[in-house]
Formats: C-alpha cells, sequence, structure tokens
C-alpha cells in the first residue's frame, strides 16, 4: 500500500537532508510557483507519459569551494537552464513541469531532478547527444570560474608563441 501511494517525488522532497527552503518540503521549482507535494505526487501518479530523473552531484570539496553547498544556488542554476533542459528532452516549455530538491549529503551534495510534460502531444525523450549537452551545460556553468582561469591561461601561453614565433621569422 505504501509503494503504491509514495511516488519519487515524496522522496526527494522528504528524506533526511533534503534542504528545505521554504514549508514542510524540500521540492523547488519555478520563481513564485506554489508546490502542494501531495497534489504533485498524486499527478505524477496518474501520469501516462514519461517522467525523467536526473542526478547533478558534486564532490564536497568542489561543492565548498564552487558556492554549489546549498538549496537556493542548485535552484538557480536550474531555473537559468530549464529552457536548455526542455529542449533536450523534446518538451515545450509550456509544457513543461518540473521539480527540484537538493540534498547536502555529507560527501556528495546533489540535486534531483524530475520533470515531465504536460502535453500529450509532447511526451519527451533523450538521446547520448542530448545528455551529453546537458552534462557540458551544467559543467560549464558549475565550474564556470576555473575554467576562465585556465583559458585566460592558454590564451597567454598562445599570445606568448604568436610573439615567440612572429620574432623568430623576423
Amino acid at each position: 500500500e505504501m509503494l503504491s501511494e509514495k511516488t519519487y517525488l515524496d522522496y526527494i522532497a522528504t528524506r533526511p537532508r533534503a534542504e528545505r527552503l521554504e514549508g514542510a518540503h524540500g521540492l523547488f521549482t519555478d520563481e513564485g510557483v506554489p508546490i502542494n507535494l501531495e497534489e504533485e505526487a498524486e499527478r505524477i501518479r496518474n501520469h501516462n507519459g514519461n517522467v525523467f530523473t536526473v542526478i547533478v552531484s558534486l564532490k564536497r570539496v568542489d561543492a565548498e569551494n564552487l558556492g554549489f553547498n546549498n538549496a537556493e544556488r542548485w535552484r538557480d542554476l536550474v531555473r537559468s537552464k530549464i529552457s536548455i533542459i526542455a529542449q533536450e528532452y523534446g518538451i515545450s516549455l509550456e509544457s513543461l513541469k518540473w521539480f527540484g530538491a537538493f540534498h547536502n549529503e555529507s560527501h556528495h551534495p546533489h540535486i534531483h531532478l524530475m520533470f515531465y510534460s504536460q502535453s500529450q502531444n509532447d511526451s519527451g525523450y533523450i538521446n547520448k547527444k542530448g545528455i551529453d549537452r546537458l552534462r557540458h551545460v551544467f559543467g560549464t556553468s558549475i565550474f564556470r570560474d576555473e575554467l576562465k582561469q585556465i583559458y585566460d591561461d592558454q590564451t597567454k601561453v598562445r599570445n606568448q608563441l604568436n610573439a615567440d614565433a612572429a620574432d623568430e621569422i623576423e
């Protein structure tokens, strides 16, 4: 009976170490949209289409160093990338229903995402290329500052090589 009443959404929303931004559970979604966990779990339970789940995890040291050690930061990142997520999953932004929850685990803080299409016309899909693109989107966003330093260093080396080559040619 419990298995027929509980959903993965219940799990990500209420498990220990799910950081609660507001209310009795740890779910978040689009800005200004209140979440009634029981109603949303019922919708998912009765949903006939695809329901996608994604986990993005970091090592504790990276989460601390990069500021991804709280639900607010993860929520803001997902909100900023939600149109790309919808596109890669073949779901129109207008039909996309999504939820996230941050679990502040000691060795691997992570976020759970669930999403699906509310439309019968675009139930969604993902392929390897889409998964790779989303990994790239999340990775470059999370590690942006570290990557900037690498790119700056590469530019300095390239400029020095060009200058040295120009000197040799002269």
